[in-house]
């Protein structure tokens, strides 16, 4: 299956979105059908869509910020590793 090509009025992917939302859930499974070097009207690519937040050990859903920020870490990854590769990483699908 390849890359989703829906996007927004804004031009923003379902994967953009679910990063903004700060749903690593909903981001994780779009991951491996989304072009994770798409960009939106402004610019933006998906990790650029995070909302700035700060993650408290003590806060109750310290793990899901704990998650959110595994994925951006991992979205900037496979980025730079795509990036590297050139088009023949482009065409497979990737999984985290």
């Amino acid at each position: 299956m390849g890359p989703t090509r829906a996007v927004d009025h804004r031009g923003a992917t379902p994967l953009m979105l679910a990063v903004g939302a700060m749903s690593a859930s909903c981001a994780e499974l779009l991951l491996p059908i989304s072009d994770i070097n798409a960009r939106d009207l402004d610019g933006a690519d998906p990790k650029n869509c995070a909302p700035a937040f700060h993650a408290d050990p003590d806060d109750p859903g310290f793990e899901n910020a704990l998650r959110y920020a595994r994925l951006l870490r991992s979205l900037e990854e496979a980025s730079n590793l795509e990036k590297a590769c050139g088009e023949a990483a482009s065409a497979k699908s990737r999984w985290l």
